[in-house]
């Protein structure tokens, strides 16, 4: 806890955040693991190597019904979160939330509270967002689709439709290898949580 200094705060604190994406905008203050990035480049990397290299492309079709078992699979894992996000808020206490308001990060301008929630709810809303990624593609897309009328009337490049689908496929597979780290991490963080608590407990009892 050495980046953090404490400091006195009052109710309106608690309330700067209006909507998600206030909240979505603080996230971004919160530091990314280099593994939890490094692992999607990768993965995004490999899917595309096939095509970069071999100029071989998915059908449009294997894109499509991957981005929607992607959405029940992510909305499957969200529930999960919901749940532990539960346990998390009704094991806390508020004496021990009160604790961790008065602990403040200059350098990123949050408060211990606001970094604990955050690593919790960053989860739910990455997946929201990659769901509405998934939707796009099923939407732009189909056989109807704008992107998919455009790509057959391009004739000036004739390897975009491939470039395209690959770079689907590829983003698809990488988001979903960044949600299933951010399970990881949100693992974590719930046993962490309940440990903080106890030892706080178990301090303010000495």
């Amino acid at each position: 806890m050495s980046d953090y200094e404490q400091r006195e705060y009052t109710p309106e604190d608690f309330l700067r955040e209006k909507n998600i994406f206030d909240i979505f905008k603080l996230s971004w203050r919160v530091r990314l693991g280099k593994f939890n990035l490094a692992v999607p480049i990768l993965v995004f990397a490999y899917a595309m190597a096939s095509w970069l290299i071999w100029g071989q492309a998915s059908s449009s079709e294997y894109v499509r019904q991957l981005a929607t078992n992607a959405i029940g699979w992510v909305m499957g894992m969200l529930g999960f979160m919901i749940a532990g996000y539960t346990v998390f808020a009704t094991l806390t206490r508020s004496e021990l939330s009160l604790s961790m308001m008065g602990f403040y990060d200059e350098s990123r301008r949050v408060t211990l509270l606001q970094v604990t929630h955050i690593n919790f709810i960053k989860v739910f809303i990455w997946s929201v967002v990659f769901c509405f990624g998934y939707l796009l593609v099923l939407l732009m897309g189909a056989p109807s689709g704008v992107l998919t009328q455009v790509v057959a009337r391009c004739y000036t490049f004739p390897g975009l439709k491939g470039g395209l689908l690959s770079f689907s496929e590829a983003s698809i597979y990488a988001s979903l290898a960044y949600v299933l780290l951010l399970m990881k991490s949100f693992v974590f963080n719930v046993y962490h949580s309940i440990m903080t608590s106890l030892a706080w407990e178990a301090k303010n009892r000495g």
